[in-house]
């Protein structure tokens, strides 16, 4: 009896523990109110209609939603019936039957009348199902949706934030590295500086690029999804797939300029650091000093600290308070730019804001991105998100002779001659590289 005993007592404990599992490996959900989205009969946005969704189907009231089609119902790389439509940053598959799903095209801009609608979960997908063909009127052509930039870290860790918006991952490398008769065709893991991401590249075998060699670098253009292959109306555990429309949404790069500063060991206070990754059809380039800096020791880096007192962003530029290396083909070919990469480092007195720019001539310098960038982590090394380059006009097609000078302008010391900031640096024996830029020269 007392083995019996033990043997149920087992039995419970292993079930109490899948039970407490399963309730919090799952999100719990608030369910909305179907009927207090808005005032009846008016325009929702495509966030507030999300919201509504609990963990069982809502059917909708009297309601109007509008969205851009990013989708591409003819590629063969979404489920048969499938459209995603996006307003502002938000977006929500449509799923409609397969022949009125291919009368839409990316682009359109639709008006839909959701009364009676069913917002529920198809195989961890949100979808808004039993959409009559009367209720959908196209309102317009040839939108365009910009893509948010994303990086996978952001995406993986939050990856329903952004189901059914087009995002653009910049600087992403497939795991394993592909070799040259590996296709696009099927599911391939996405990595970046950071490390391997929970983030797939999914390519359905019905797209006339399914069979074409996929690169080992790229920027891609796409639709984050879930898909839960157990059959499961949930994205709990599903895969994480990112959809591209076409192979335009695929721009393969390749490193043509990296610095690897761990082996052997970087000093940190060299007046200059050539770079040790160098494409052919490139002069090889190093990373300097502007003026207003002093070299710093610092193993596996290349340190600096103010020569003078550098607070604002006119400091910088009047002290020249900045790092910078120059960009030239060797070769009679032209260069286009893809993405920065940085590994940073500062010490609690070092600047804590940069900004990267740009220079055709060596004098007039045009920032690049929309802001300034803080970085106020003491870390001893830490991941920056990649600097896309690629919707910068300046940095394309750049023709033979010219060179770009890139300048990271930094500024935020708090004193003079000890507060630092690095390129760098990684733990002693990880040989990636703590610079990195992209890009295509041809």
């Amino acid at each position: 009896m007392k083995k019996y005993f033990l043997l149920y007592t087992f039995l419970l404990a292993l079930f109490s523990i899948q039970a407490c599992k399963k309730d919090s490996d799952t999100p719990v959900k608030v369910v909305a109110d179907p009927s207090n989205l808005g005032v009846p009969g008016s325009t929702i946005s495509i966030d507030t209609l999300r919201k509504a969704y609990g963990d069982t189907a809502v059917v909708m009231k009297h309601y109007k939603i509008t969205g851009t089609v990013i989708s591409n119902p003819t590629s063969g790389n979404f489920v048969p019936g499938y459209v995603v439509i996006q307003d502002g940053k938000k977006g929500i598959t449509l799923s409609l039957t397969q022949s009125q799903a291919l009368q839409y095209a990316t682009g359109d801009s639709l008006l839909i009348s959701i009364t009676g609608d069913t917002l529920t979960n198809q195989l961890g997908t949100l979808v808004l199902t039993g959409i009559h063909p009367d209720s959908i009127q196209t309102v317009g052509t040839g939108k365009t949706v910009k893509p948010v930039i994303v990086t996978l870290v952001q995406l993986s860790a939050a990856f329903e934030s952004y189901e059914a918006t087009l995002v653009r991952v910049v600087n992403a490398s497939l795991n394993p590295v592909p070799g040259p008769t590996d296709k696009y065709v099927g599911d391939k893991f996405l990595s970046d500086v950071s490390a391997v991401s929970t983030v797939m590249l999914h390519t359905e075998p019905a797209t006339s690029w399914a069979n074409d060699s996929v690169p080992a670098m790229g920027t891609f253009i796409a639709i984050p999804s879930f898909y839960n292959s157990d059959g499961e109306n949930t994205n709990v555990w599903a895969s994480k797939r990112l959809l591209i429309r076409t192979l335009e949404d695929v721009k393969a790069v390749s490193v043509i300029a990296g610095w690897q500063l761990t082996t052997p060991a970087a000093l940190g206070n060299e007046l200059s650091f050539t770079a040790t990754t160098v494409s052919p059809s490139l002069v090889a380039p190093a990373l300097t000093r502007g003026s207003g800096l002093n070299s710093s020791a610092l193993a596996r880096g290349f340190s600096s600290n103010a020569a003078y007192i550098i607070k604002t962003r006119d400091d910088a530029n009047t002290y020249n308070s900045y790092l910078q290396f120059r960009v030239k083909a060797s070769t009679d070919e032209n260069i286009s730019l893809n993405s920065i990469t940085a590994r940073m480092r500062r010490s609690a007195a070092g600047a804590n804001v940069y900004r990267w720019t740009y220079s055709l001539d060596s004098t007039n310098f045009t920032d690049i991105g929309s802001s300034d960038i803080m970085f106020t982590s003491t870390v001893d090394g830490v991941d920056q998100a990649p600097v896309d380059l690629s919707e910068t006009p300046g940095l394309q097609n750049v023709p033979p002779g010219t060179t770009i000078t890139l300048r990271l302008y930094i500024w935020g010391f708090s004193n003079v001659g000890s507060g630092t900031f690095a390129i760098g640096r990684y733990a002693s024996g990880v040989n990636t590289n703590s610079l990195s830029l992209t890009g295509i020269i041809q």
